[in-house]
């Protein structure tokens, strides 16, 4: 957790894949369960600590490059919603 410059806490899910369409395939790796287990844990954090602040959860995928070198693929600011 951090906070963004207009004071919004920020959760952070990071996501590493390796090989071809690594990027996609690190965004891909969250859905359904994992998404709602996320959500859950996020809210459940601010209910107890932060009740009236404003939050998001951001997803970062990361690829690992074939000498283990780790690059942003790409960073989805809100990628995380309430479950529906």
């Amino acid at each position: 957790m951090t906070k963004a410059k207009d004071g919004t806490i920020v959760f952070v899910e990071v996501r590493t894949r390796s090989g071809p369409g690594a990027g996609r395939a690190a965004l891909d790796s969250v859905y359904g369960d994992k998404r709602r287990r996320i959500w859950n844990a996020a809210t459940a954090y601010l209910a107890r600590s932060y009740p009236e602040e404003a939050a998001r959860i951001d997803l970062i995928a990361m690829a690992a490059g074939p000498d283990g070198s780790l690059e942003v693929a790409e960073h989805v600011v809100n990628a995380i919603e309430e479950p529906g």
